[in-house]
């Protein structure tokens, strides 16, 4: 991949299609516990955006149905609950990339929609 041809396709375009069914069911997971409110609001666009078993479709950051706000909050919460879990030495190194991998997509939705 050439990454001189990503940059004329604007600064988000590697991440448009990151959130799809898998991503979006992870965020559940991750913020059950600590913030149910927010871990509802995202498995109800779950539901809405993917009625069926569809693992490969992706949607663009302006296709969720999601505003910036709440885009930030999952991200502070995401942040919060890496380093809770860094802080106790609760989690293998894999899991922590993972976490953090999803809150780079989170953070690139938030840009995403700001620039909008």
């Amino acid at each position: 991949m050439d990454f001189a041809d990503l940059s004329n396709q604007g600064p988000c375009a590697p991440y448009r299609d990151l959130y799809n069914r898998g991503t979006l069911e992870l965020t559940c997971k991750l913020l059950r516990k600590q913030r149910p409110a927010l871990a509802l609001q995202v498995q109800n666009v779950l539901f809405l955006a993917y009625p069926r078993h569809d693992y490969h479709t992706g949607l663009t950051a302006a296709e969720l149905p999601l505003d910036v706000e709440v885009g930030r909050q999952i991200v502070q919460a995401l942040s919060t609950l890496s380093d809770k879990l860094v802080a106790a030495r609760q989690t293998q190194r894999a899991e922590l990339v993972l976490i953090r991998s999803l809150l780079l997509d989170w953070l690139m939705f938030v840009r995403e929609r700001q620039s909008d």
